[in-house]
């Protein structure tokens, strides 16, 4: 059992001279509760029935394997397969990857946001930072990695937190993604890592939070077939055509409830995690939070992830009108110590883009 995450969360994608990086920072408030972090997604009644295909399906991840591991002790995955290359995509066997490029120039810059960001909250938060590989960095075969121009990405992540202050808490997630390298946890047709795989993540800042993590098993699920994702999109590829990933969404242990406002500004109400099973193959991926809008609230129970009414709260958005509503929707549940910095766009300190 450990403290709770309270406070501010950043969710920033910085995508600088090729190279993708995923920012997570979780600041915490500080001391508080002992609480089990999860995560919060409404239990439907009914089920959906798997595909006869998803078992067919995951095995598919795993490409022709000697019984040898790496100097690491990993999983060894090997292929005789030829690769086709589509211009930083390639595809292998039924699998497609994302090539990576690291640029120390790109790396300082956003490090020097991280660092910035930790800054302006010391002494208000603890920063956590999160960078996740490509499936290409985990388990893309060993035995052909020589012959594709991509770098070592467990290098250049630990390259990259070498610029970022010790102040900010490294999330180092490789190692663990690695040990469960043959098992489905990045998607074959698409950029995304599966669920599965984000949840090793979880378990791996929960270990660095000092928190206990929901065991995966307790978890309902629900599964999709016919996934073809921006790999596809990408390159069109017969392979991945014949064999498309099945998504499996994992339901919350608790209730929530999911409001997002669309392109034209209407509110709606909509399921956390959505039956796509009638979607077209590249809309499929939707079926988390009602796929990508430009405001999404999800409400958990506040009350019972912050039980301490008095706990820092700092609250901000891009314009401020968002912010307003998340603090006054906060107010209204109790909390007395809610700060709303308002729309970035008005912050008078120097910001890093």
């Amino acid at each position: 059992m450990g403290k709770k995450i309270i406070g501010l969360i950043i969710s920033l994608l910085a995508i600088t001279c090729g190279a993708v990086y995923c920012l997570q920072i979780a600041a915490d408030g500080g001391s508080g509760e002992e609480t089990v972090a999860g995560v919060g997604f409404p239990t439907e009644q009914e089920s959906l029935s798997e595909s006869e295909n998803v078992k067919e399906t995951e095995e598919s991840q795993t490409k022709e394997t000697e019984e040898s591991e790496t100097e690491e002790g990993y999983d060894t995955i090997t292929s005789k397969g030829k690769i086709k290359n589509y211009s930083g995509v390639v595809v292998l066997d039924k699998n497609a990857y994302e090539l990576f490029t690291y640029r120390e120039e790109c790396a300082k810059v956003y490090a020097k946001t991280v660092n910035n960001v930790s800054k302006k909250l010391k002494g208000k938060a603890n920063v956590y930072d999160i960078l996740v590989p490509l499936s290409s960095g985990v388990i893309f075969p060993d035995n052909r990695i020589d012959d594709v121009n991509s770098t070592d990405q467990n290098e250049a992540i630990n390259n990259i937190y070498g610029f970022i202050d010790d102040d900010v808490n490294k999330i180092k997630v490789y190692d663990n993604l690695m040990k469960h390298r043959k098992e489905y946890i990045y998607f074959r047709t698409d950029h995304h890592w599966t669920a599965k795989g984000a949840y090793y993540a979880y378990e791996e800042f929960c270990k660095a939070k000092g928190i206990k993590p929901e065991k995966l098993e307790s978890y309902d699920t629900r599964r999709f077939k016919g996934f073809l994702g921006s790999f596809y999109n990408d390159t069109s590829s017969k392979a991945l055509k014949k064999t498309p990933d099945v998504i499996t969404a994992y339901l919350p242990n608790d209730n929530a409830k999911l409001e997002f406002t669309n392109t034209n500004g209407d509110v709606i109400e909509w399921p956390i995690i959505y039956d796509v099973s009638d979607y077209t193959p590249s809309l499929k991926y939707s079926t988390f939070i009602g796929g990508d809008n430009p405001y999404t609230e999800i409400e958990n129970k506040a009350e019972e992830m912050i039980p301490d009414k008095d706990k820092l709260i700092l609250v901000y958005c891009r314009s401020g009108r968002r912010s307003k509503i998340a603090a006054e929707s906060l107010s209204k549940l109790g909390y007395t110590n809610v700060k709303e910095f308002g729309g970035i766009i008005d912050w008078t300190y120097e910001i890093e883009k």
